[in-house]
């Protein structure tokens, strides 16, 4: 079986048991996940973030964008550019005023908003299906986090529900390692990848 069969199986697998899992019960584990979050030295230490809009079932990490902007973080969010098929980041300041419904009906900033040349970042905040505790991601297939995270300096925290962690994932040359997992339970740095995302 060839990596991209693999990925696709464990994505069925994943999606699989997500499925029997209610909505109740991923808003309190998201909830525990952000208290986890706010326990640690790489969130108490980050002056810029990149965070994202959570779809439905993913952990909602919104409740963290909201604080970062009241408390004075840089809260970074991906926008995508439909012209280069790419995410770009884009610095928010009013969660209400700056979203809006954009590519694969994901919240993003809005078009007016300009990009931020800003390549350095204190922490990155990453959604997936699924991860390892080697870093590895397992993404939805489009790669375009693979290539944004590639273009960005800083950890990379892969954001999961306990149920997403994964014995192993089959990675290809374009994929992207996370330095940092986090769940509900647990804040893991993955062991040689402490510094960089790549």
């Amino acid at each position: 079986m060839t990596p991209v069969e693999s990925k696709k199986k464990l994505r069925e697998e994943i999606k699989s048991i997500g499925s029997g899992i209610p909505q109740s019960q991923r808003a309190m584990e998201s909830v525990a996940l952000c208290k986890k979050i706010r326990q640690q030295r790489d969130w108490l230490y980050a002056e810029s973030v990149l965070m994202y809009a959570p779809l439905t079932g993913e952990v909602d990490i919104w409740p963290l964008a909201q604080e970062s902007i009241f408390f004075g973080r840089a809260v970074f969010l991906p926008r995508f550019d439909a012209e280069k098929g790419v995410y770009q980041i884009v610095q928010v300041k009013d969660l209400e005023k700056d979203i809006k419904p954009g590519k694969f009906g994901v919240r993003e900033p809005a078009p007016e908003i300009p990009r931020s040349p800003r390549k350095q970042l204190d922490l990155i905040l990453v959604p997936g299906l699924g991860f390892s505790m080697d870093g590895g991601r397992l993404g939805r297939g489009g790669g375009y986090y693979d290539r944004l995270v590639a273009e960005l300096d800083g950890p990379a925290c892969g954001v999961a529900f306990d149920w997403q962690i994964l014995e192993g994932i089959p990675m290809e040359s374009q994929d992207r390692y996370m330095n940092l997992i986090v769940t509900p339970t647990l804040w893991h740095a993955v062991q040689g990848r402490r510094g960089a995302s790549r």
